[in-house]
Formats: C-alpha cells, sequence, structure tokens
C-alpha cells in the first residue's frame, strides 16, 4: 500500500504505533488536509500522523485545510487564547491580528472548521448562548470574511 502525498509516493505500515504519552484512544482520525491524518489523545492534544511520523499540533484545533490549519493558542490558564494559523507542512506559526479570545468555544472533535484550499479564509462554527453561529475568518488579517 502506499500513500500518495505531496506529488511523492511514500511505503505505509499497516500499523502506527505511537510512542507512550502519544495519542492512546483516538477517537477518530480525519484528513489532516494534506493527505495524511489528524489524531486525538483522550487528553486531547491532536496530532498529525503519517507513515512511520507523527507530531503535536500546538494548540487547540479549529479547522484543516490543505494550505494550513487553523488553532487557538492558549496561556497556561486557559483564559487568554488567541488564533494561530500553522503551515501543516513546515509547522510556521503565525498569530492572527485580533481580539483576544476570552473562553473559547470552538473544540470539538473531529473539528467543524474548514479552510479554503488557497489559505485565505476558515469557516469555523462555535456554539454561544444564542445557538450555533458559522463565522467566516479571513486567514490573512484575523477580521471576519
Amino acid at each position: 500500500m502506499q500513500v500518495v502525498a505531496t506529488g511523492h509516493r511514500a511505503p505505509v505500515r499497516p500499523d502506527h504505533p505511537f510512542p507512550l504519552g502519544g495519542p492512546q484512544l483516538p477517537a477518530t482520525a480525519v484528513s489532516d488536509g494534506r493527505g495524511y491524518v489528524l489524531v486525538t489523545s483522550s487528553n486531547f492534544t491532536v496530532y498529525d500522523a503519517g507513515p512511520g511520523w507523527d507530531r503535536p499540533v500546538p494548540g487547540q484545533m479549529i479547522a484543516a485545510g490543505p494550505a494550513g490549519w487553523l488553532v487557538l493558542s492558549c496561556d497556561r490558564s486557559d483564559r487568554r487564547c488567541r488564533r494561530q494559523v500553522i503551515d501543516g507542512a513546515n509547522g510556521s506559526r503565525r498569530r492572527l491580528p485580533g481580539p483576544v479570545v476570552a473562553e473559547p468555544n470552538y473544540f470539538s472533535w473531529p473539528p467543524t472548521g474548514v479552510i479554503a484550499p488557497d489559505g485565505s479564509t476558515a469557516a469555523v462554527a462555535e456554539i454561544g448562548r444564542h445557538g450555533l453561529t458559522a463565522h467566516l475568518i479571513d486567514l490573512r488579517t484575523g477580521t471576519p470574511g
């Protein structure tokens, strides 16, 4: 079996063991948008995994797409959070401008948000006092798209 990603083929093992401390009970494996998978552990850490490798995704996964991921990165107290865009291919991070998110309500597994193929916009769902709201976020400016 082979997986095609970014124009090259890589051999795939039938099983992918994770090291101790890695994901132990993935609820669901979903596409990372680049041909590999995202899984979550019992403590809600999200991992990007492919043939023979895995790495934690820093922050709460909000949306995934071929150009990157949108995550919520919080301080140690989880009271002040900011949105970041992560390049899934190289892991580089860019914090989006905009207000601090005081009470994040985005996390769900699998993530409900999606990112446009060109990486310009994310569509995310948020559950609030008035029910479910879909937001479009411009991933260049951080403003509503």
